[in-house]
């Protein structure tokens, strides 16, 4: 039994009821907050008897139904007839009033470990708020894609934003869990915290049995392999004469243009021997499809400055950088600076690119290791 998996929000109710009887709770989640039998954490909380007295709900809202980057209108539960506090509307940081009354603060939400995704923001808000007013937060911990996955550059000086709300690398490879502890530690945000662990746990790359089924974080993030990646396209929402299928059954794991050479840019690509991915031109659509055929070598952020290197070697740099509608800026947030985005344009190699993040990573792996909660297999 003690291999048998079981999520965080189950093993707080079952083993720490302790922590939340008797006090006033909010649960920041969303619609993905399920476990194996489907049942969401506020029901579950509910049937435990915990008094929830409010919900928070991060961009696409509570009830996951919003837009990207669609404004979150607060509510109220319809059932319960409590307050959905929306922190990505007129508020991303929860106010006073928000938190008044409360006692903790339950944050169950799928996250992907990956810099850019913004519930890193909303938890890093969400944390300083509940420190500033002596609120406990309570992590109920779930696995993530990815998870041993460390790639990609630093946050450069000047460039924080929602999307890159701290200095760590675009793919970090943390649970909420071991995320809400490094930002406790080297962010110096320190709420009463608590972590409730997963048991049966090891850190793999794919789902297990015994875990929920997959449930959409957002929108676009359809399946676990488009979880897996989200980081290596995510480039197209600042370069729209490029798609990455986004929402539909191929979300995040392709790339397509009409004038798209894919023959080409695989060429282009293979020559770099990349590791843990293969990429698959399919010429009548002119698409590159991505398959992640390694995740525990498998670099996202690598392979996708990769791809935009050979779309440029293939096309010319006009082809990214000159397209009606290109963002650099946004380009330049997403990436946590413009240093990726210029050395492209000039043009530099992948490895030089990717050789300039060696030195943060290797810091960030040094800080990652000091709140890991969990092993991988000892036969993985």
């Amino acid at each position: 039994m003690q291999n048998t998996f079981r999520l965080g929000i189950e093993n707080l109710i079952s083993k720490h009821a302790n922590w939340i009887k008797g006090q006033n709770v909010a649960l920041l989640s969303h619609a993905a907050a399920l476990d194996a039998k489907g049942r969401h954490t506020l029901d579950l909380l509910i049937s435990a008897g915990i008094t929830v007295k409010a919900l928070l709900g991060p961009e696409h809202g509570f009830t996951s139904k919003a837009g990207p980057g669609e404004k979150v209108r607060s509510s109220t539960h319809r059932k319960l007839k409590i307050p959905i506090h929306s922190l990505y509307g007129q508020n991303r940081t929860p106010t006073p009033a928000m938190l008044s009354g409360l006692d903790t603060i339950i944050i169950d939400i799928q996250n992907l470990p990956a810099r850019p995704y913004t519930y890193l923001a909303t938890m890093i808000n969400t944390m300083r708020a509940a420190a500033q007013h002596d609120i406990e937060i309570i992590i109920a911990d779930r696995p993530v894609p990815l998870p041993n996955t460390v790639d990609g550059p630093p946050l450069s000086k000047g460039f924080t934003s929602f999307v890159a709300p701290a200095d760590l690398p675009m793919a970090y490879g943390m649970t909420p869990g071991e995320t809400a502890l490094w930002i406790s530690r080297y962010l110096h945000i320190s709420p009463v915290l608590r972590v409730a662990r997963m048991t049966g746990y090891h850190r793999e790359h794919f789902p297990q049995p015994g875990w929920p089924a997959w449930s959409k974080p957002s929108p676009a993030i359809t399946s676990w392999d488009a979880a897996m990646c989200y980081l290596t396209t995510i480039a197209c929402e600042a370069i729209p004469s490029l798609s990455n299928f986004r929402g539909e059954s191929l979300s995040f794991q392709a790339l397509t243009a009409p004038w798209l050479k894919a023959d080409d840019v695989c060429r282009e690509v293979s020559k770099l021997r990349l590791r843990g991915v293969a990429l698959h031109p399919v010429p009548s659509m002119s698409t590159v499809l991505i398959e992640v055929t390694s995740p525990s070598t498998f670099l996202p952020v690598k392979t996708g400055v990769a791809i935009l290197s050979a779309i440029q070697k293939t096309h010319s740099a006009a082809r990214l950088w000159r397209c009606k509608g290109v963002r650099p800026a946004f380009f330049d947030q997403l990436f946590g600076g413009s240093s990726v985005r210029l050395a492209l344009q000039k043009p530099r190699s992948t490895a030089l690119i990717s050789s300039r993040w060696k030195s943060s990573i290797t810091k960030f792996r040094r800080q990652r290791r000091e709140v890991l909660l969990y092993r991988k297999k000892k036969s993985s």
